[in-house]
């Protein structure tokens, strides 16, 4: 984990039940299990990787820490063993498949190729499928320590591989139950995001020496009295044929100019891009206190920052959009093998892909402009063809630039005018035979205790004493509703809305 670790009470009924599922749905007992060990022994999988091995009769072989990722020598260790069931995290599983795939490598003792941990983008389930379908099964798993390692996983012939962004997670396994539910603890229809909740033999006790914590994400099981289920605190569906569809963390949403923002949207619009391989989305804070988005691709060719930015906007509002978009060789990961988001570069003016070449003022309009735009973009050069949004500017950073200009060059601009034209030779050209408006600011009222109402409140007050509570005001509203209308929900609503 890259926060602080959590002991998770697993008993023996938990880890037998695991044991059977692996046993039935990956055939362990048909063949000799040898099992390459990738995951550190503190990891919830390394006790899988016993299972499935040392209890069917099989042998685990461990790989050593210096061999993980270097792909051939991970190769030469596959071959000398003669492996037949390889479990990682896509992030390490797809280069290694890739590289075996250029090198016309021989792979055929695999059997087993499991990919866990981590969501897996469809593309590259489908490309496995594809290339090693008709001589190994391609697994895609899904499963939290809490309950007991796997709880669901899914395989499909490539003909039935839907168009998606994330390979699904599948259906649960035997003894288990999945429940979609929204924040009242209802059951989701099919396709309608909600929080997944797993129950069945494979909940454990809870965390070692954590009551509270326990009690929070071990809660009782309405939908079977006398049991538990876990709160995972992941986003998903239920999709018309039975498996589920995984869409990310509940926590990886963060508010961004105000609007509460799903990360993993984002991943895969970027993902639904033919060219990106790998896409990875956090949120900053800059130096003012403002929060922004950067996402960082992995892609074997050059992107421009630009027709990203356009190929985002077909799908996500300006907001969703990130500000920086940064392309990296490879991901930085942790020693589990996930993608390590904290070790990811923070954003250096050199990683800002602004699509034009420098170019420099060429007289003092654009001079001043120049100035205004690097202190809005807190960058240390700026050309006067670089566009404003693609060097890390956004709608509030617009505004900003607006006001910057019409205090230092008392000019006023209508803020769309930045969007229409968003470049410092744009605006020049703009400003030019505009007339003056001197900038002025507005005089801080007094701070008193009260203060006297304007005239429309004082209209508004006068009726309500002499009509009282009456309906006059009241806006009334008929709509339409289709499908299960839930009046608790929208009650609760209706009154969260008043409160504020």
């Amino acid at each position: 984990t890259t926060g602080t670790p959590k002991g998770v009470m697993v008993d023996h009924k938990n880890l037998i039940n695991a044991h059977y599922n692996w046993r039935e749905h990956y055939e362990l007992s048909k063949y000799k299990v040898k099992l390459l060990q990738m995951a550190s022994i503190s990891f919830d999988v390394f006790a899988g990787d016993l299972c499935r091995s040392l209890l069917n009769g099989g042998t685990m072989y461990i790989v050593p820490s210096d061999i993980k990722l270097e792909l051939d020598l991970l190769y030469k260790m596959i071959q000398k063993y003669k492996i037949n069931i390889f479990e990682s995290t896509p992030s390490l599983i797809i280069p290694f498949m890739n590289y075996v795939h250029e090198n016309n490598l021989d792979v055929t003792t695999l059997r087993l190729l499991i990919l866990g941990s981590d969501s897996c983008p469809i593309t590259e389930y489908k490309n496995l499928v594809k290339t090693y379908g008709e001589n190994m099964r391609v697994i895609n798993s899904y499963g939290v320590t809490e309950a007991t390692i796997d709880s669901s996983y899914y395989e499909a012939e490539y003909n039935n591989i839907p168009q998606m962004i994330n390979t699904p997670i599948g259906k649960p396994l035997n003894n288990t139950k999945y429940y979609v539910l929204n924040s009242l603890l209802e059951l989701q229809p099919i396709g309608v995001y909600g929080e997944l909740y797993i129950g069945g033999c494979g909940v454990a006790r809870g965390y070692l020496n954590k009551p509270e914590l326990t009690n929070e994400r071990f809660v009782p099981n309405c939908f079977s009295p006398g049991e538990k289920m876990y709160k995972t605190g992941d986003l998903a569906r239920w999709l018309p044929d039975g498996n589920i569809e995984f869409l990310g963390r509940i926590d990886n949403q963060v508010k961004v100019r105000g609007f509460r923002i799903e990360i993993g949207e984002i991943e895969a619009k970027l993902l639904g891009n033919e060219y990106i391989k790998e896409a990875v989305v956090i949120d900053r804070i800059d130096n003012t206190g403002f929060t922004y988005l950067c996402a960082y691709v992995i892609s074997q060719n050059e992107l421009a920052t630009s027709e990203l930015r356009d190929y985002l906007s077909n799908y996500l509002t300006d907001y969703m959009i990130p500000s920086y978009i940064i392309q990296l060789d490879k991901m930085p990961l942790t020693p589990n093998g996930k993608i390590d988001r904290k070790a990811l570069p923070v954003v250096q003016e050199k990683d800002i892909s602004i699509g034009s070449k420098y170019e420099a003022p060429r007289n003092e309009m654009e001079e001043k402009l120049a100035l205004v735009w690097r202190e809005v973009l807190e960058v240390e050069k700026i050309g006067i063809n670089h566009n404003f949004f693609e060097a890390g500017g956004h709608s509030l950073k617009a505004f900003s630039l607006v006001l910057k200009i019409h205090k230092e060059l008392n000019v006023k601009i209508p803020l769309k005018q930045i969007f229409n034209c968003p470049t410092i030779k744009g605006i020049a050209e703009y400003i030019k035979g505009r007339e003056t408006s001197i900038y002025s600011t507005i005089k801080k009222a007094e701070k008193k205790e009260f203060y006297n109402l304007s005239s429309a409140q004082k209209r508004l007050y006068i009726l309500n004493q002499i009509g009282g509570s009456e309906i006059t005001y009241n806006l009334p509203s008929v709509m339409k509703m289709k499908g299960r209308f839930q009046v608790n929900s929208f009650e609760n609503a209706f009154n969260a809305l008043i409160d504020r």
